[in-house]
């Protein structure tokens, strides 16, 4: 776990991981402390010699969902136009179509429209997810019963919509972003419904987590330590659910797929259930 005083070194690190160092960046920043700090640390990455990051641009997503909405726009549009940055105000509609709840339909809305950003300019996808994001997303999964896929949580790096969106903040605790703004007197404004309980990730927030930190005050770090282990078991599974599904399935001249039913139920349940997502994904 990381805190304020070496975030910068930790980002910097982040970005040389993943070669950075000549990528555009599009930034998703809310207006909320945790983009604000992202936003910062990036602002110090590329002015650094070298810079660890080859430039970016800030896109900010207006749900058009609450009354605060267009102060929060105008408060990133303000800041951007202060320090030079290029900035969007990406505005999109919300609407459930999927039977997903408003929350997975307006995350689903809100990556659409910065992997949209980050084609067009052949770039990355930023976000300011950490430590305890993750802690919440494995808690509201496990309860809705995911299996080890699903648990995985939010990796570092995940491609989104024909992007890449990266987490440079994943192993940061949530008080060292709070410490580093205030040392840096980053500003930021506040979202008002982060409080409403209506949300599942909030009642999560606000009695979960605290539970768990009283059995476990290194709640976040364990947690992050079994995704690990989860990122690289599932990396070895998807690699041999790509090497079955090759030997199941095969593409026809005229473009359909021969599928054998006997090679598929040969293989263990754990293998069927993966290759049947991919192909799914394939007649999609």
């Amino acid at each position: 776990m990381r805190r304020a005083g070496d975030l910068l070194t930790h980002v910097t690190s982040f970005f040389e991981e993943h070669q950075l160092a000549a990528a555009h960046a599009v930034i998703g920043v809310s207006g909320g402390v945790d983009s604000m700090v992202l936003l910062h640390l990036c602002q110090r990455a590329v002015e650094g010699a070298p810079p660890a990051l080859g430039g970016f641009s800030v896109v900010h997503v207006h749900h058009h969902l609450r009354d605060a909405a267009d102060r929060d726009a105008a408060f990133v549009q303000a800041y951007c136009r202060q320090h030079g940055i290029p900035c969007e105000i990406a505005h999109v509609e919300i609407a459930d179509v999927r039977g997903e709840g408003l929350e997975a339909a307006a995350r689903r809305a809100r990556y659409e429209a910065l992997a949209a950003r980050a084609r067009g300019k052949s770039g990355v996808i930023l976000v300011a997810h950490h430590a305890q994001d993750e802690l919440e997303t494995f808690v509201m999964r496990l309860l809705r019963g995911a299996g080890p896929l699903g648990l995985g949580g939010m990796r570092p790096k995940v491609e989104m919509f024909g992007a890449h969106a990266l987490r440079p903040l994943i192993a940061v605790e949530k008080a060292a972003i709070l410490e580093y703004a205030a040392a840096h007197g980053v500003p930021h404004v506040e979202d008002e419904t982060n409080q409403d309980t209506r949300f599942l990730r909030n009642r999560v927030r606000q009695v979960v987590v605290p539970a768990l930190r009283s059995i476990e005050p290194q709640a976040e770090r364990k947690v992050l330590e079994a995704l690990e282990i989860l990122w690289a078991e599932d990396a070895y599974m998807q690699a041999q659910a790509e090497r079955a599904a090759r030997e199941v399935a095969a593409w026809r001249a005229d473009g359909s797929i021969l599928l054998s039913a006997a090679r598929l139920a040969a293989l263990h349940v754990s293998l069927q259930r993966r290759v049947i997502h991919i192909l799914l994904n394939c007649f999609s």
